[in-house]
């Protein structure tokens, strides 16, 4: 789990491991998100979103705050596949 902050205009780069998916939940700002390998692919990232990006979407996430503010994240790196039983209601 990482608490990131990026300054206005400025971009974090978060590499996503094999197997695993990195989530993202934008605290306070507003950026975008996108492939690393790709410009192409932006999503937009608002205060309050949730994004996923999956190790078969991209090796790594270029998180950009787009605004006048500090975009601020929480990322947390989860296993795309657990190896255990889930709980189901």
């Amino acid at each position: 789990m990482w608490d990131v902050t990026v300054k206005p205009g400025r971009t974090f780069v978060q590499p996503v491991r094999k197997d695993y998916n990195l989530t993202a939940l934008a605290i306070r700002g507003d950026g975008a998100v996108a492939d690393a390998a790709s410009s192409t692919d932006v999503m937009a990232l608002r205060h309050k979103d949730f994004a996923i990006i999956e190790p078969e979407q991209a090796t790594a996430a270029n998180y950009t705050a787009t605004g006048d503010a500090e975009l601020r994240l929480i990322l947390i790196e989860v296993p795309a596949q657990v190896k255990y039983p889930l709980y189901r209601k």
